[in-house]
């Protein structure tokens, strides 16, 4: 009887270990295929974006970055995604920020008996700009929740013709790095430091670019 028992035991402690393992199995190809459906989808993601924007440049006549409130600024952007595998795909979109700058003029005047001073005047500008990012996309997680991202990102400046911003290049490329996140089924953030590889200014001789950081919030459809 006692073997009897023993050998009933064993068996649905076998019986149990194949059901899980099975149900772990289908869970995976589960996972699997539903990271196989998502080939060849177009995501869609509009969101509103915050941007900081501390800026520095160097000119002739001596310029140096001060932050203030005016670096904070606000925009809204859509972006839409081709997933080309189950764990990787490509994006592009248009962004519209503004993005504030403060710059310090420092500048010497007098001379002679009367001697030399140094004087400062700080100049506060808001730029309108519209970027336009071509990403790449990696989803490291099984549930496709996390992304990282890189590219290459075109800048327009709006209001480059305006009497304040008459200095600043109207046109300019960053390097977009950063990642977002999904919670639930469709809300996103989205986190990124955009790289200055170009001149924003015309005067700056050679230390010029515009780096800033942005971080938005949308929504997946």
């Amino acid at each position: 009887m006692k073997t009897i028992c023993f050998f009933l035991a064993v068996a649905l402690s076998l019986t149990g270990s194949a059901a899980f393992a099975q149900q772990s199995e289908e869970g995976a190809q589960v996972q699997v295929k539903g990271q196989d459906a998502e080939v060849g989808r177009v995501s869609i993601s509009p969101y509103a974006v915050l941007t900081y924007s501390p800026y520095s440049t160097h000119t002739d006549v001596g310029y140096f970055s001060k932050s203030t409130e005016k670096n904070l600024q606000f925009g809204a952007g859509i972006e839409g995604e081709y997933r080309f595998q189950a764990n990787a795909g490509v994006s592009l979109g248009v962004i519209y920020s503004l993005e504030g700058i403060s710059v310090d003029e420092t500048f010497t005047s007098g001379g002679g008996l009367m001697g030399y001073s140094n004087h400062r005047i700080t100049h506060e500008y808001v730029m309108k700009r519209l970027h336009v990012p071509a990403m790449l996309c990696v989803h490291p997680m099984v549930n496709g929740r996390l992304s990282l991202k890189v590219g290459i990102q075109a800048d327009f400046l709006l209001n480059g013709g305006s009497k304040e911003l008459d200095n600043f290049n109207t046109f300019g490329v960053t390097l977009p790095v950063g990642f977002s996140f999904r919670f639930g089924d469709s809300f996103l953030v989205d986190a990124r430091y955009n790289i200055g590889l170009t001149e924003i200014n015309k005067n700056s001789n050679g230390d010029g670019s515009h780096s800033y950081f942005s971080l938005g919030v949308g929504m997946l459809l």
